[in-house]
């Protein structure tokens, strides 16, 4: 619940918390979306904003990329 920009965060905290390097796997927006009740064109905003804020970067496999846990968890805690 909440805003799509926290529940974007919940889930990239909840994928990164998988693994003990901070990365997670990259999922697609459609999967996203429908995972966190909301449409994949939101999901892809939400997560075209964090790339573009340094809090999402690719590690340049394509497959997982890196968070920043610190700030994703304030944004998850703020919805």
């Amino acid at each position: 619940t909440g805003p799509a920009e926290a529940r974007v965060a919940r889930l990239l905290l909840f994928l990164s918390s998988l693994t003990t390097d901070g990365r997670c796997v990259d999922i697609g927006r459609q999967d996203m979306g429908a995972l966190l009740g909301i449409t994949t064109e939101t999901a892809s905003r939400v997560v075209a904003d964090f790339r573009r804020r340094g809090l999402v970067e690719e590690t340049g496999d394509g497959e997982h990329c890196h968070c920043n846990v610190d700030i994703l968890k304030q944004i998850a805690h703020s919805g």
